[in-house]
C-alpha cells in the first residue's frame, strides 16, 4: 500500500514541477510523463530488477542489512 501511495506522490510532484519548470503548453504534459515514467523505470531496474535476478535479493534488504551491520558496533 505504501508503494501505490508513493506512485501517487511522485506523479503528482512531477506533475506540478513539470508544468512549473515546462511551462503551460499542451506538449509540456505528455512530455513530463514521459520523463517521470523513464525516471521510475530506471530507479525500478536499478533498484529492483538487477539485484533480484543477479544476486537474488532486494535493494529494501541489503539497506535493512547494512543499518543492521552499521549499529552492530
Amino acid at each position: 500500500m505504501f508503494f501505490i501511495f508513493f506512485i501517487y506522490l511522485f506523479f503528482m510532484f512531477g506533475m506540478l514541477s513539470g508544468t512549473f519548470v515546462l511551462g503551460r503548453l499542451v506538449w509540456s504534459f505528455w512530455l513530463e510523463m514521459l520523463v517521470q515514467m523513464c525516471i521510475f523505470l530506471i530507479n525500478f531496474t536499478y533498484f529492483f530488477c538487477i539485484p533480484v535476478c543477479i544476486y537474488g535479493y532486494t535493494f529494501f534488504d541489503f539497506c535493512l542489512l547494512f543499518t543492521l551491520d552499521m549499529f552492530s558496533i
